[in-house]
């Protein structure tokens, strides 16, 4: 349901009347696309990286090998992770996926004004169940997918692992739900959509999907569009040795138990906040200190 809702939005309205509307400056996917193809010829900084959403302390974790690459002069930095064959794989199956599915929208878009005005009504309706159906196989494989990837970083070993399955199962059987409901509500979609715009979690799903979507197999762009904080932290690892944690928060509300537990559950891309955290050696605090200012 909640994707229907979210794709209804994506395809009536621009990021820059997203914008406007919920009086944020979210980030530009054509921007940061062009990002990661500037980063690719300047010289990164090795570490390691991970992401938490909607917490209100990050955790000392390792992370996944990374690099960071700043782009002092477009206030971004972009990481780009070792990701394993299986991430690799999810991650080019999504990328296939939304691509696939706004060329298709792009499509039926253009073709609707050349439509006689006495049939655009039922034209509409009809575009609506087409793309809809269309996109139902297309959903269930990123259900199947996210599924797949709480498994795999579930920790705490076999304990862990049968946590994450558990939990994987439920998230599987409560987004199935939501897709049969927006299947139900797709056809009169249109006439809902606008007067849910200003819901409170219709609004975190919107802002969750142009700030946790910038993703480009792997490659992730923290623009300061919506940075809030950057903060350094030096802990000892398991050896002893001392490393520089940068933790970039973005979002300034407080995740109550509700989001953390609940909502972030059940919502695609629901957002209060993020905090990504690049672990590396102290020496580079220096390059991190006015990236966003």
């Amino acid at each position: 349901m909640f994707q229907t809702i979210l794709s209804n939005i994506l395809k009536r309205y621009s990021f820059q009347d997203l914008s406007l509307h919920y009086g944020v400056n979210l980030p530009d996917p054509h921007v940061n696309a062009a990002l990661v193809k500037k980063a690719n010829s300047q010289t990164a900084i090795n570490g390691n990286y991970y992401e938490l959403s909607n917490k209100n302390k990050f955790a000392k974790q390792s992370g996944e090998i990374a690099s960071a690459t700043l782009l002092n002069e477009d206030k971004a930095i972009v990481f780009k992770g070792r990701l394993g064959l299986l991430a690799r794989l999810i991650a080019w199956l999504m990328s296939f996926v939304h691509a696939f599915m706004k060329k298709i929208t792009d499509f039926f878009t253009n073709l609707l004004p050349k439509v006689p005005e006495n049939f655009k009504k039922i034209a509409e309706i009809l575009i609506t169940v087409i793309i809809t159906l269309l996109s139902v196989p297309f959903m269930i494989l990123g259900i199947i997918a996210n599924a797949f990837q709480m498994i795999t970083k579930s920790r705490g070993g076999a304990a862990g692992m049968l946590l994450g399955i558990f939990t994987a199962l439920l998230f599987f059987i409560f987004q199935m739900v939501m897709l049969l409901l927006g299947l139900i509500i797709s056809p009169v979609v249109n006439k809902v959509v606008d007067s849910m715009l200003d819901t409170h979690y219709i609004k975190k799903m919107v802002i969750g999907y142009f700030t946790l979507q910038n993703n480009f197999n792997g490659t992730i762009v923290l623009s300061n569009n919506m940075v809030s904080t950057t903060q350094y932290e030096v802990r000892k690892n398991l050896l002893g040795s001392e490393k520089l944690y940068v933790v970039i928060q973005e979002g300034d509300e407080q995740a109550s138990l509700a989001d953390k537990y609940f909502w972030s559950f059940l919502i695609p891309y629901y957002f209060v906040n993020r905090q990504t955290i690049f672990v590396t050696n102290i020496e580079n605090q220096h390059y991190f200190e006015n990236i966003y200012n």
